[in-house]
């Protein structure tokens, strides 16, 4: 995201563009009619720079073409500014950035917004926007990024809503009032690499045409009211974000009522699975315990996982044992699990997991003796057992003589 001083070093390379041309005068036109819409500037950076007696391609936030003096690229994020969006805005034709991020626009999305076919990135993320999506992004086949999320958008989208998208690599719609199905349209853009439609009211099932997205790294469907699943077999995430509400999650992703299925380990490169202010009356049964390769979630799959580095997963869904094999992971710095419904002992592969820092294993129902090779994490500073059904003899406290930064029993 550029910052207010990216804004005036781009205006300033441009500021000695010819502006004697009727196109040029169109452009200035329209962002002088942006202006008046603008109903607060906290910083007056458009009051004191956005005037007809100064080249449009010298006014911050304005990037334009280095052989025509037509505007390109159109930044006015996180300026705090105020206001709505004019029709006029359709007139600068050469516009391929729009990026009016972060501030408190309100408002329609302008339908005239059609006419601006030569963009490839348009955010108007994190305003206050109102009213249903019109269906202008189909006109638009330069466009590879999409950014609507945290409005008040509301409505359905049409069925054809992404027609005509090859190009489309990121799709950010979450946070808005979005209802209906999820367009059909939307499984023919096979470039997509990062999808966010999470926090909405989509309904109906996840179609199988999902599987055609086979280059996404990041999806987001979370708080939504989606039923159905659909095969991990078919994807290489990074990042799989399936936040809040551990019900939607099973009905979105892992096919409720059931167990999360084995192949859920074929995610090989995924880093991080958010699972969090799960509903604590559902309760989570894992398959065969074998650990993944993932970082700040929880075990499960069918993976040799050396780079998982922090295992996180509370609020009471967690039956089952810890998996012998737990000291594989040797690059494991934290271990929470807190609050869960874990029992068996605690294997003594542990000791084996020789970076870990802290161990919460605190309000389960862990038995037996805690194993003395827990001596052998020497990197440990933070051991939390308090509130299980643990017995037998004391021998592992002897064993904490040589955890030196150990602070905390």
């Amino acid at each position: 995201m550029m910052k207010e001083n990216d804004h005036l070093g781009n205006a300033a390379a441009a500021a000695a563009a010819p502006h004697n041309t009727s196109s040029y005068s169109t452009d200035q036109e329209a962002l002088l009619a942006l202006k008046t819409c603008i109903t607060y500037d906290p910083h007056n950076a458009l009051a004191s720079n956005w005037s007809s007696t100064t080249p449009v391609c010298s006014w911050i936030g304005i990037s334009c073409d280095p052989i025509r003096p037509r505007v390109t690229n159109l930044n006015l994020s996180n300026m705090g500014l105020q206001g709505t969006i004019p029709p006029h805005i359709a007139n600068l034709s050469f516009l391929a950035v729009l990026d009016l991020s972060n501030n408190s626009f309100h408002g329609p999305l302008r339908r005239e917004l059609v006419s601006l076919r030569r963009l490839t990135r348009i955010d108007l993320g994190h305003n206050n926007f109102t009213g249903a999506i019109p269906n202008i992004l189909s006109n638009m086949s330069s466009l590879q990024y999409v950014s609507l999320i945290g409005n008040k958008f509301n409505g359905s989208l049409s069925d054809e809503f992404f027609e005509n998208l090859p190009n489309l690599q990121q799709l950010a719609l979450g946070y808005n009032l979005l209802v209906g199905q999820i367009p059909s349209s939307l499984w023919k853009c096979k470039k997509l690499l990062n999808l966010y439609l999470h926090r909405n009211k989509f309904s109906g099932s996840i179609p199988m045409d999902v599987a055609n997205l086979t280059l996404l790294n990041e999806l987001a469907l979370s708080e939504n009211h989606l039923t159905g699943m659909f095969s991990v077999g078919h994807f290489s995430f990074q990042i799989l974000i399936l936040v809040y509400y551990f019900r939607q999650l099973i009905s979105a992703y892992i096919n409720y009522p059931g167990n999360i299925p084995d192949n859920i380990g074929e995610l090989r490169n995924l880093e991080a699975l958010w699972l969090i202010h799960t509903n604590k009356s559902d309760e989570l049964h894992l398959p065969t315990v074998v650990i993944c390769r993932w970082q700040q979630t929880y075990w499960c799959g069918k993976s040799d996982l050396q780079a998982f580095v922090k295992l996180k997963k509370s609020f009471h869904i967690l039956p089952g044992t810890l998996p012998t094999n737990i000291g594989e992971l040797r690059s494991l710095e934290e271990i929470y699990l807190w609050g869960n419904k874990l029992y068996g002992n605690i294997p003594n592969s542990i000791g084996n997991a020789s970076k870990l820092i802290f161990i919460y294993f605190g309000e389960n129902s862990f038995s037996g003796s805690v194993p003395s090779s827990v001596g052998n994490l020497r990197e440990l500073e933070d051991l939390g057992l308090h509130s299980n059904q643990l017995t037998g003899d004391l021998n592992f406290i002897s064993s904490l003589a040589s955890c030196k930064n150990l602070t905390r029993l």
